[in-house]
């Protein structure tokens, strides 16, 4: 059966820019990458994080932009028409993400270094402000929100804090955010994003800075700093640019994505630790992978490719964790996130989109 994948993109750095659709629409064949259909389906600027609404066919969409373009949260409909949910109150917003039951989102503002927590039913959005800095000159001279992720069933929000290498916990209550727990990261180390347990007492931190991949145990809001592992070699200072980071399925392997080199680690984890091991490293056949996603099936890991405009694709065997690429790519220019349709994995219902 096809995938159907959304593409965010930086649309902003093409020619005529205000032509081009930031996201896009791409199915293909497993098979076959040559027989690829891809056409624009929605309108925004630098789309560069798509989230799903639970329960919904709706999908999300997060503005990269400065403050001075009033940078939009969006919701794009099934035919690719786009609603204007709030004007987002912080500076390049690079990722969000969506409650339970559908009512709050919220988004890590790099360029500010705020959380923003935007109600849907009320209207009304709340900013928790980070601060600090981190010793990595030009990257972290202060705050950067690069992830949050509801936890808990959404009692609970994580977020990470590149600039001030940090991992913040925040009480979800009474519409609000307030801060319950910090685990300080190694300094220079640049969290940028994480992967969890089903049961949320494993967090993989990927941090792009050093290019470590930190295992954080958590017990309600204790967080403790446990074992690491650097695939690609531990970076030089201010050279590092991990980015993307996945958990299989059965939760007995991990994928990340180093821009640098333009491969894929995959790291086993230790049956009853957690702990991560590196088991292979290979191409991902383009250049700077930023984003990567597996469809829910844990067969089909799908790659986007920023730099050379390319989505890439990889099968997976389930019992060894081992990727096999695909001949050919799908070009898709600037792409800098990918999110898989369910309904379309192989053996799954028919598309949403």
């Amino acid at each position: 059966m096809p995938l159907d994948i959304l593409v965010g993109s930086y649309n902003s750095r093409a020619p005529m820019s205000d032509a081009v659709a930031g996201v896009h629409r791409v199915r293909l064949d497993p098979e076959d990458l040559a027989t690829a259909e891809v056409r624009p389906w929605a309108k925004a600027r630098d789309p560069s994080w798509l989230a799903r609404e639970p329960g919904s066919m709706d999908v999300l969409a997060a503005e990269e932009r400065p403050a001075s373009d009033g940078p939009r949260l969006l919701r794009l409909r099934r035919d690719g028409t786009a609603m204007v949910l709030a004007f987002l109150p912080g500076s390049l917003t690079c990722h969000l993400a969506v409650s339970p039951n559908g009512r709050l989102v919220a988004a890590a503002q790099y360029g500010d270094g705020s959380l923003a927590l935007v109600d849907l039913w009320d209207g009304t959005t709340r900013v928790v402000q980070l601060a600090g800095s981190g010793p990595v000159r030009g990257r972290q001279d202060g705050p950067h929100a690069h992830f949050v992720q509801f936890q808990d069933g959404g009692r609970t929000l994580a977020a990470l804090d590149l600039g001030n290498d940090a991992l913040h916990l925040l009480a979800v209550e009474e519409g609000g955010l307030w801060p319950v727990s910090r685990l300080a990261l190694p300094p220079g180390s640049g969290p940028r994003h994480l992967a969890a347990s089903a049961d949320g007492s494993r967090l993989y931190v990927a941090c792009e800075l050093d290019e470590g991949v930190r295992l954080v145990r958590r017990a309600g809001r204790a967080l403790d700093l446990g074992p690491v592992v650097h695939p690609f070699g531990v970076a030089p200072q201010g050279a590092g640019a991990l980015s993307a980071i996945c958990l299989s399925p059965d939760e007995r392997f991990l994928m990340v994505a180093g821009r640098r080199q333009a491969e894929i680690a995959v790291l086993r984890l230790e049956a009853g630790t957690g702990a991560p091991h590196l088991a292979a490293r290979l191409s991902t056949g383009g250049l700077w992978p930023r984003d990567l996603a597996l469809d829910p099936s844990g067969q089909w890991l799908v790659v986007a490719n920023e730099r050379s405009g390319t989505l890439t694709l990889f099968t997976r065997d389930l019992r060894s964790g081992s990727l096999e690429r695909i001949p050919g790519a799908v070009p898709v220019a600037h792409p800098a996130s990918v999110l898989i349709d369910a309904g379309a994995a192989p053996g799954g219902t028919a598309s949403m989109l």
